[in-house]
């Protein structure tokens, strides 16, 4: 997979070997583990787009939460101008937009959705979903990237570690003393 100016480099470039396609939970295995570097919450994506991220991690296997699953949740935006939606799996291989700001609906059929960075996984601009239908505070789109039909994926870092980390701070804990801690609360070195 040729890289853009721009793009970052893969930790993994590797094959999806299985996936599950028969309940409302969307998963895909992917050949490479901790041995190469793969860690939880890392994203995975082909050259048409994101697929998901790294879910479980095993010595030379891993396991990725599909965007289309049905516990997956991604923040999104329009490529066009910018408004901002999740991207929800529903567990049947689409996914559900939800609009942040409720009122009026401006999104059209064949708007394209792409990662805001948010949330700090997925780095922005990545492309996700075409609209394919409205609803009353968004629409169900299909993804760009169909998981079953890539030859190679690739396992990227996470786009904001700190951000991630954080996330990871139980309630009780206080965020600033655990921002020295953030790396390592991923499986990664110290600073």
């Amino acid at each position: 997979m040729a890289l853009a100016e721009g793009e970052i480099e893969p930790v993994a470039t590797t094959r999806l070997i299985g996936s599950s396609s028969t309940s409302s939970r969307r998963f895909a295995y992917l050949s490479v583990g901790r041995v190469v570097g793969i860690e939880i919450g890392m994203p995975v994506r082909s050259a048409r787009g994101v697929v998901g991220r790294v879910l479980e991690v095993a010595r030379s296997s891993s396991r990725v939460l599909l965007l289309t699953d049905s516990e997956s949740v991604l923040p999104v935006r329009r490529a066009a101008d910018d408004t901002v939606a999740f991207a929800e799996g529903r567990g049947d291989g689409f996914l559900r937009i939800r609009l942040i700001n409720l009122g009026l609906n401006p999104l059209q059929e064949g708007d394209v959705f792409v990662t805001s960075g948010a949330g700090g996984y997925y780095r922005p601009g990545g492309a996700v979903a075409v609209l394919t239908e409205l609803t009353s505070d968004g629409g169900l789109a299909r993804l760009m990237a169909n998981p079953s039909a890539p030859d190679f994926v690739s396992v990227e870092p996470i786009f904001a570690p700190v951000a991630v980390g954080a996330a990871l701070v139980p309630v009780e804990e206080r965020i600033d003393s655990a921002e020295n801690d953030a790396p390592s609360a991923l499986g990664g070195g110290g600073n």
